[in-house]
């Protein structure tokens, strides 16, 4: 059992396989929130159900592959994204590097290695998350000093007089 349970959203065209992930990812103690066959559904459902991560398909039927829904979730909804497909070819491989997943699982899929890059994505994410939010943090507060230094008359940085 993972120390915590996530939602999970699949996107699959597939509905066996789809079903498959499903059983999986209830097995190992998540939720799956949604099954979209497509990236418009996957884009629309990830904005109603907010996941924590997706696990997309590349080879998806529909206007948009997996990897350019990949790159809109990413964009939107900055929702963590694992492809499990069973294209490893090298120029799909480079396309999906575009979409800045979290994981990449090759069909079929083995539960153990997807428990473990469901973990590894979502702490990997969630660091990523964080460390955005500090430099916004330090981006604020960097104005704000240079802001009051801007209003204040005189700002003495002498170094012999801190240690007074």
């Amino acid at each position: 059992m993972p120390k915590e349970q996530y939602k999970i959203q699949i996107v699959e065209d597939e509905e066996d396989v789809a079903e498959i992930l499903q059983k999986l990812i209830t097995s190992i103690g998540h939720v799956v929130v949604n099954s979209s066959p497509t990236g418009k559904d996957a884009i629309f459902y990830a904005g109603e159900m907010h996941p924590d991560l997706v696990l997309m398909d590349i080879e998806l039927s529909g206007e948009t592959d997996g990897i350019e829904t990949a790159i809109q979730l990413k964009s939107l909804h900055n929702i963590p994204i694992v492809f499990v497909t069973g294209a490893f070819d090298n120029q799909t491989i480079e396309r999906a590097k575009q979409a800045e997943p979290m994981g990449y699982i090759i069909k079929p899929v083995d539960i153990q290695e997807l428990k473990v890059t469901i973990e590894f994505a979502i702490f990997k994410h969630r660091l990523q998350v964080e460390k955005e939010n500090l430099i916004t943090d330090l981006t604020d507060a960097i104005s704000n000093v240079l802001r009051n230094y801007g209003q204040s008359e005189k700002l003495t940085l002498n170094s012999h007089e801190w240690f007074h």
